[in-house]
């Protein structure tokens, strides 16, 4: 209950109980009076004490209702907040199918990442499977997000670079720009591959089948105000940051994107 509103319930409580209670007074102790020649015949002073027994009365009755609004009000409250936070637990994900969907829901959210990057290039062919787009959002939000976002890449040994070379000379990415990239080599590494972005949300990309180079499905899993989606990608950032990468070797960007 706001200020205001508790002001005008006390008004309220005062202008009905004060009058009642000094009716229920005045007709108790009006023989006192009479010494000012002030006294009610009888018949007058039991109407006055019924009447203010009548205010008391209905003051205190609404004073009861109040508080049971109040305390039902607050139950209920309490539910929705409940309820509220158990939704909220519930886990966040998305099956993505065909690699235009997949890449649509990429570019979203890389258009909204602030702070970090983390993903793996580990295929079994070494061509460049990810479309230019993607690469072409990614470095323009390395751009825009200047001194703050940045950007690690696990790769296998011999994996082609051209598309992401392509993109990125054409914005063009600055050699600042080049030194917030960080590329981790790796030989014959295999895992799931995956883009984390901002500890926000995370794409678990695999293909159908092992002839096909393409990632045609995609897991997506995004944190929101989830605590228990939040928790698993916190994880696989740390596991990425802590077991993984320690097992690549960090080489120079200059010569592997030939800039």
């Amino acid at each position: 209950m706001t200020r205001v509103k508790k002001v005008f319930v006390y008004i309220f409580f005062g202008l009905t109980t004060l009058p009642g209670a000094g009716a229920i007074v005045f007709s108790v102790t009006n023989g006192w009076l009479s010494f000012y020649d002030f006294h009610l015949d009888r018949q007058y002073l039991i109407i006055i004490f019924l009447l203010g027994t009548l205010l008391v009365a209905a003051s205190y009755e609404r004073w009861e209702q109040r508080e049971q609004i109040e305390s039902k009000v607050l139950t209920l409250s309490e539910d929705f907040e409940k309820l509220k936070t158990d939704f909220l637990q519930i886990p966040y994900y998305e099956i993505i199918e065909g690699k235009e969907d997949i890449l649509l829901e990429i570019i979203t959210e890389v258009q909204h990442a602030e702070d970090t990057f983390r993903v793996t290039s580990f295929k079994d062919m070494t061509d460049e499977d990810s479309p230019s787009d993607y690469y072409t959002a990614l470095g323009f939000q390395i751009k825009l997000k200047v001194n703050n976002l940045t950007y690690h890449c696990c790769f296998n040994e011999g994996h082609d670079f051209t598309r992401r070379i392509d993109a990125f000379k054409q914005l063009p990415l600055t050699e600042v720009e080049y030194d917030r990239m960080f590329h981790y080599e790796f030989k014959n590494q295999y895992y799931f591959n995956f883009l984390i972005i901002d500890d926000n949300v995370v794409f678990i990309g695999f293909p159908k089948q092992s002839t096909d180079k393409h990632m045609q499905i995609a897991l997506k899993i995004k944190a929101k105000n989830n605590k228990k989606a939040k928790r698993f990608i916190k994880s696989l950032s740390n596991w990425y940051d802590n077991v993984l990468k320690p097992k690549g070797t960090l080489v120079d960007n200059k010569p592997l994107l030939e800039y």
